[in-house]
Order: C-alpha cells, then sequence, then structure tokens
C-alpha cells in the first residue's frame, strides 16, 4: 500500500494547478448601451448571468464569449434595432477573465405604416376607435414589440369589457423588411356579436332575493362586461351574509344573453368576540361583542358591544335593517348606554338613535338623529342635558395598504346640532374637520401626518355637556401629556373644556427589520375658548412601530413642553395609520 500511495499523491501535487488553471473568475464589462435596451442584454446574454455564479471552466467562458455578440444582437431587437455593431473582447486580468463588449446600437428600425383596424358589430364602438386611435405606435415611429404587445393587449381587453367575448384577430403581423430597413404593422380585430347579462341565479336560501339584486353592478340586458361581475362579487363579499362568493358566467348557452350563475358560502349565523387589552388614555380595558348575522330572510343583522375600562363602561345595541332593491344605504337602530369618569368630567349618557349609511361616489357618508339623556359633572358644578342632534359625516379615504400604507389619504368633516326649542335643553351647532396622509420617502421612510380643527356656536356653555366641549391631549391628540387634560380652565385651575379646537401632529417612520419602525414626532394642539388667545400645547417624542397583521401597535415615549410635572409619558395604541 504504500508503494501505491506514494505514487498517486505525487500524481494529484502536480493535477493540482492543472486545475486550479482551467477555472477562473469572470467580470463582465458593457459599454454603449443603457435603460431598458442594457437591461435585456443583460438578461438574455448567458455571459452575464454566468458570471455572477463564482468561478468557471475557461473552456465555459470562451464558448458564452462566442456566443454573446449574436445573443445582444437578439436582445435589441425588441427596442427597433436590427443594424447593431458589436465590438468583443476577452483577456485576462491577472486571475481574472474579463469579456468586453461595446457595443452601437445603430439606427432605429422605423415604422412606414401602422394598419390597426376593428371589424364585426363592434367596427363602430367608441371605446374600441378610442382604442385604435390611441394605439401606442404610428408610422414614422421606432419599432417597439413591448408597446406593440401594450397596444394589442388593450384592444383585445377592452373588446372583453365591452361584451364582444368572440373577439378574435384574423391579423396580427410585424412585416419586416431588412434590405429597405422598414417595417409594417397589420392589426385587424374581429369583435363577432356584443353579448348581454342574461338572467341572474343566486344560489342560496338564506336571505330573499330582492336584497341580493341591490348588490349587483349590472341588469339582465345590459352590455356584458367583465369588470361589472368582479364588482358584484367584491359587494357581495362585503355583506355580513357571506364568507366566500363565487360569481360565473355560463358562456356555453345559444344565444346572446350569458345567465350569471352565483355561488355562496354562508358564513356562522352568530359570531362572538372576547377581549383583554391596555391603553395608555383608558387604562385596562374589557370586550363582550356579539354579532347576529341573519335575524331573517331580510337581512337584518344585530351587533351588541359591552366595553368596560378605567374611565368608561359601554353597552351599545346597533340593529341594522338594509333597504330592498336597489342596494343604496344601509340604516340602522342604535341603543346605548355609558358611563364615562376621565380626571375632568363625569357623566352618565343613555340615547338611541337612528343612522343611514351610504357610498356616493368616493365619500362615505353618514348621516344621523339621536335623542340623548346626559347627567354630568364639571368642575363640581352638576348639569342635565336633554339633546336632539342631527348630524352628518362625509369621509374620503385613499390608501393602497391599511396595514403598512405608503401613500394614503382620509380627509372627514362632519356637522351636529341641537335645537332649544326642538326637545332639547339648548342650542348649539358644531362642525368638525379632519384629516391624515402618508407620503412614502424611499422603501424605507415614511412622512405621517394629521391635523383636527373643531368650532362650537352655543347659546349657554354651561348647558353643554363633556361630550359637546373640547379637550385636548393623550394617545390620538397632543402626545406627551395626559388623557383629555388641555383646555380652557376656570380660576382655580380646573378644567372646563372649550368650543375651539386645534391639533396637528408631523411623524416619521423608518422601517428598520421586517415589520419593526423607529418613530420621530412632534405634536401640538389644544381645547380653547377664542382664537385670539392661541395657545397650543407642545409636545414631541420617539416610538416604536410593530406592524403586525391586523394592523400599527405603537409605543410612543413623549415629553409634553408645558405639562407642570415635566415627565415622560408613554403612550401605547392599536389601529390603522389612515
Amino acid at each position: 500500500m504504500r508503494r501505491i500511495a506514494g505514487p498517486v499523491l505525487a500524481t494529484l501535487l502536480i493535477a493540482a494547478p492543472k486545475l486550479e488553471a482551467q477555472t477562473a473568475r469572470l467580470r463582465v464589462e458593457l459599454e454603449g448601451l443603457r435603460g431598458g435596451a442594457a437591461a435585456n442584454v443583460r438578461a438574455a446574454a448567458g455571459i452575464f448571468g454566468a458570471a455572477r455564479g463564482g468561478r468557471l471552466p475557461t473552456s465555459q467562458i470562451e464558448r458564452l464569449h462566442a456566443r454573446a455578440p449574436e445573443q445582444i444582437e437578439l436582445a435589441l431587437r425588441p427596442f427597433g434595432f436590427y443594424r447593431p455593431s458589436v465590438r468583443s473582447e476577452l483577456r485576462t486580468d491577472g486571475r481574472t477573465w474579463v469579456a468586453r463588449y461595446v457595443v452601437d446600437a445603430g439606427p432605429p428600425l422605423l415604422l412606414s405604416r401602422v394598419d390597426v383596424a376593428v371589424s364585426g358589430e363592434g367596427e363602430d364602438d367608441a371605446e374600441l376607435l378610442a382604442a385604435v386611435r390611441s394605439f401606442p405606435l404610428a408610422a414614422g415611429d421606432t419599432l417597439r414589440h413591448s408597446l406593440y404587445e401594450v397596444g394589442k393587449r388593450s384592444l383585445a381587453g377592452i373588446a372583453a369589457e365591452r361584451g364582444y367575448l368572440d373577439a378574435v384577430f384574423d391579423t396580427s403581423e410585424i412585416r419586416i423588411d431588412l434590405e429597405a430597413y422598414r417595417a409594417e404593422i397589420a392589426l385587424h380585430l374581429a369583435t363577432g356579436a356584443q353579448y348581454l347579462f342574461g338572467p341572474v341565479s343566486f344560489n342560496q336560501d338564506l336571505v330573499d332575493r330582492r336584497l341580493l339584486e341591490g348588490y349587483l353592478s349590472f341588469q339582465p340586458g345590459d352590455t356584458f362586461a367583465l369588470s361589472k361581475l368582479l364588482e358584484t362579487q367584491r359587494n357581495l363579499s362585503s355583506s355580513p351574509y357571506f364568507s366566500q362568493v363565487e360569481v360565473r358566467p355560463d358562456t356555453a348557452v345559444e344565444g346572446w344573453q350569458v345567465p350569471i350563475e352565483i355561488d355562496f358560502l354562508p358564513r356562522k349565523r352568530q359570531r362572538y368576540e372576547f377581549g383583554l387589552g391596555y391603553g395608555t388614555d383608558t387604562g385596562f380595558r374589557g370586550l363582550i361583542e356579539a354579532d347576529f348575522r341573519r335575524l331573517n330572510r331580510r337581512g337584518h343583522n344585530a351587533t351588541v358591544r359591552l366595553e368596560v375600562a378605567q374611565i368608561r363602561r359601554v353597552l351599545a345595541i346597533q340593529y341594522r335593517f338594509p333597504p330592498t332593491f336597489p342596494q343604496t344605504a344601509t340604516y340602522a337602530l342604535l341603543i346605548g348606554l355609558g358611563d364615562f369618569s376621565p380626571t375632568w368630567s363625569t357623566s352618565l349618557v343613555g340615547s338611541l338613535g337612528v343612522r343611514r349609511s351610504q357610498a356616493r361616489g368616493p365619500l362615505h357618508e353618514t348621516l344621523s338623529l339621536s335623542y340623548e339623556l346626559q347627567k354630568f359633572t364639571i368642575a363640581e358644578q352638576d348639569g342635565n342635558a336633554r339633546l336632539l342632534t342631527p348630524g352628518a359625516t362625509w369621509t374620503w379615504t385613499k390608501a393602497e395598504d391599511r396595514v403598512r400604507p405608503q401613500n394614503g389619504l382620509r380627509l372627514q368633516g362632519g356637522a351636529f346640532a341641537s335645537l332649544k326649542e326642538l326637545l332639547s335643553s339648548t342650542t348649539y351647532l358644531q362642525l368638525i374637520t379632519s384629516g391624515r396622509f402618508i407620503r412614502g420617502l424611499g422603501s424605507r421612510l415614511r412622512l405621517l401626518g394629521r391635523a383636527k380643527a373643531g368650532w362650537t356656536y352655543w347659546t349657554d356653555f354651561s348647558q353643554l355637556p363633556p361630550s359637546v366641549r373640547f379637550v385636548s391631549g393623550g394617545d390620538n391628540s397632543v402626545r406627551g401629556y395626559s388623557y383629555e387634560s388641555l383646555g380652557p380652565r376656570d380660576e382655580e385651575g380646573r378644567l372646563l373644556g372649550g368650543d375651539i379646537l386645534v391639533e396637528a401632529s408631523l411623524e416619521v417612520d423608518y422601517a428598520i427589520k421586517n415589520q419593526w419602525a423607529l418613530a420621530l414626532f412632534g405634536d401640538a394642539g389644544n381645547g380653547l375658548d377664542s382664537l385670539g388667545d392661541l395657545h397650543l400645547a407642545h409636545g414631541a417624542g420617539v416610538g416604536v412601530r410593530w406592524f403586525s397583521p391586523v394592523g400599527p401597535v405603537r409605543l410612543d415615549l413623549a415629553y409634553g413642553f408645558d405639562e407642570p410635572s415635566k415627565e415622560v409619558h408613554v403612550h401605547f395604541t392599536m389601529g390603522p395609520d389612515i
């Protein structure tokens, strides 16, 4: 064995330098191209990808280099360059091989003719004709294959949306004459017949058909459109009755009307929720909530909610009854009992009201009428209030992601009033407006802002209960101060609340890892009794954000510059940014 081991070991030691010499590192250089053309060359030519894989056999490097000029030429054709010049060089730089390609894309191939046409029943369709006129290529343009495909897909998509389900391209050609160095496009769409929506089958026996018809975004006899099917599916999925909805067109039938089949998977008839939580405004709190999703075939549903916290105890009942077709609004009967005890006031509240909610284009409108009985104490002064209060709120929200949007905007305005001559103990008019915005500054940084303003006209301020007076401070207003600790005070320093509210906040958060971010913020605001004496309390601090699957969780440390105690306040909140 010793006589054999010696020669084998010597052979391996002699072969090792040769094996090392047969592999090398590769660096690839590309000059003369930019943008999409350069990116496509790097993706199409195999030598670029191979260079990122570490050491390569030198024979493989030579083969890849030999193929690269042809691959570069082919990669430039989709951008309209059919006569490129490629100068290539392969050299060694120490232990690294360098492949260098200097590319002159050459003159672009221009279109001498673009013939896009529609025939069949859709030849006079205004939307199809508009798509023909807006085709992204015209005579004299550089032939760009990607733009040709965009225009083709757009034309086919509009045809499907307009109900031409049998539409086909009977001509779809790019004709290239390399000798004359010019090209032509011929794209002819034969639409066939235009289909209509047929009868709708609701495959369920939970709620009345007339109620479900209100969720349809079309009527039988309307022009068939795929987007209407998707909108109908979204509408029905948002109802409280079903956990899954499938909307299927039956295109196998004869004739031009397409029957629609809708299948449903019902939600559980009841849902119960129990929760424990903590907020620095409310302290520890517990929640019991029961949803009764289908009380009858007319779609009536109800929610009973009991919330107990250190500063409030609330029992709220909502009984909702949607109207029959067409579905335009939701009505609710509201019953509430509440016991509220922040540091500056106490109040017992009983209320009965009705509410109507409706989407009006991009706005969500809520109209309400409530009657409240309140027994309250403010600055050791007792009071009783009876308020018949009509109200209206309008909300507009735009956000691409509710968990962690990079950009978003929310605007809200509302008005509430009572009149002493109409079953109320006092007269007042209150206007409130608020807004929030989010602006992404790169992939990790976000700028968040919010503002709120309110104004109240009154005839007897002493008759206004705590729920109508403006105070500020706390988690969602001015951080660095205790909950509802800011506002006008009497001569003995007791908080009274005001008839004007001004609040603003600006925050920057920076994503650090996965679903975590650090935040820096500044807040300002106060409850006021006069704009002539505009004194805003200021606070600032730092925080940590955890973007959980159900929404952001925030932990803030804030310092109030006008806080007499000069303490750092801890604020813990949950809820969407918009």
